[in-house]
């Protein structure tokens, strides 16, 4: 399973060009965080689709939000969702 996971990862970085070891993590968490819900305590290959898929969906519904006013970072340069 961890072999898939890696080529997986890196076929996603060569066709996406903005997947970074950040979300490799993410995903990774996803995944485990979804066996576990499940009673298994070993990843299978449906998690972590299933994990990409949620954040694919996530993705999505944030690219969907309207910009917050006012919020910013601490250096005051402005913060978009």
């Amino acid at each position: 399973m961890v072999k898939g996971v890696q080529d997986d990862f890196v076929a996603m970085r060569q066709a996406e060009g903005g997947v970074t070891v950040e979300d490799f993590h993410g995903l990774l968490v996803l995944a485990r965080l979804l066996a576990q819900s499940q009673g298994r305590g070993v990843l299978e290959a449906g998690d972590w689709a299933r994990s990409k898929a949620m954040e694919q969906e996530r993705k999505a519904r944030v690219a969907t939000l309207a910009p917050r006013g006012g919020a910013s970072f601490g250096n005051g340069v402005p913060m978009h969702l």
